[in-house]
């Protein structure tokens, strides 16, 4: 299931395998700080290469669209009401960035997602968009976060698309939102 979703996920040539390696119990049988078992994910993202340990070859890209699949698997079980996706879609673009909101707009089918992110595509999947912004009051710096409507998201979506907020970028803002 995590190869086919990796699959969807823009890496048709994706090898993964999960390794155990032996423990010699009789030498060293107490439980270390992640456990007794020793386990390893080898992935190859090329055709033709040996999968090799998750953490030397993957890009931040890879790496955020392995943990969206594994998480879409995960919650298929965990029944959670909620999840977070704090940039998950860090390190892509364009057709990936696509593949990636239409994972998380699935997701969304049976869970609540909070997904945040820069990439316009992927804030246009959402049903809600909520601007998280920055104000200083009394001399120190505040976070906010507030709903948006309609005309305010197509105002953001076109701020993240171009920095001339411009004619183009408000269709284009306004033609993702319409696609999802």
């Amino acid at each position: 299931d995590i190869m086919n979703t990796l699959k969807d996920l823009c890496l048709p040539n994706v090898a993964f395998e999960i390794a155990f390696s032996d423990v010699n119990y009789d030498i060293d049988s107490s439980f270390k700080e992640n456990g007794v078992d020793i386990v390893e994910f080898l992935v190859s993202f090329n055709l033709g290469e040996t999968p090799k340990p998750l953490s030397k070859v993957a890009s931040g890209g890879e790496m955020s669209r392995v943990m969206l699949a594994f998480k879409t698997h995960l919650l298929k079980n965990a029944k959670l009401s909620t999840i977070i996706f704090d940039e998950i879609d860090t390190g892509i673009s364009g057709e990936v960035a696509l593949a990636v909101a239409n994972k998380i707009k699935e997701i969304s089918k049976t869970t609540q997602v909070l997904s945040i992110t820069h990439l316009p595509i992927v804030a246009a999947s959402s049903d809600q968009h909520l601007l998280v912004y920055k104000e200083i009051n009394k001399d120190r710096t505040v976070t906010n976060i507030r709903q948006i409507s309609l005309d305010e998201r197509i105002a953001e979506l076109a701020k993240m698309i171009s920095s001339k907020v411009d004619e183009a970028s408000i269709q284009l803002a306004k033609q993702m939102i319409e696609k999802f």
